[in-house]
């Protein structure tokens, strides 16, 4: 059965990069060391690895750009004004209710659009088969962060090559 990825485990480490960069005025370096979900501190490497507990684990990126605490909150504003006629399957909790949802759906010139599926706490690992099994034409599904489709097998089948 698949299984989705833990999440990361927070008990800390001390990280060397090429460089990490802050919000925070005056706080930068090629190091950083978070304990439990924290940042304890930026800066050189050789000062954190003096002062971070020696029972963390130490990793080597040395061509990374380390950017804690950055969230990209931004919005493919297009694909969701779109998306709004589309088949909804933001918190469907299980790939059956996505299933449930598609099955439902409606064809825009002759596609089944859906967006918003997210499988991270599914038990089921997403899969042409239950699709095809309750839409008989192409089915084309966005995932939550527009960065990853799922689609039905006649959709795989179509030759777009001169479309």
């Amino acid at each position: 059965m698949w299984k989705p990825v833990p999440p990361m485990i927070d008990a800390g480490g001390v990280l060397r990069a090429r460089r990490v960069e802050t919000l925070a005025p005056g706080s930068a370096g090629d190091a950083i060391w978070w304990e439990r979900g924290k940042v304890k501190a930026v800066g050189p490497h050789a000062r954190l690895l003096r002062e971070a507990p020696a029972r963390l684990p130490r990793y080597e990126l040395r061509d990374a750009l380390v950017t804690p605490g950055f969230v990209d909150g931004h919005t493919h504003f297009a694909l969701w004004a779109l998306g709004r006629r589309r088949v909804q399957l933001t918190a469907a909790p299980t790939r059956a209710e996505a299933v449930r949802r598609v099955a439902g759906g409606t064809p825009e010139q002759g596609w089944v659009l859906g967006q918003g599926w997210d499988a991270n706490r599914w038990d089921d690992a997403p899969h042409r088969a239950p699709l095809d099994a309750v839409q008989t034409g192409p089915v084309y599904l966005d995932s939550v962060d527009v960065h990853v489709e799922s689609i039905g097998d006649s959709t795989r089948r179509l030759d777009l090559t001169n479309a």
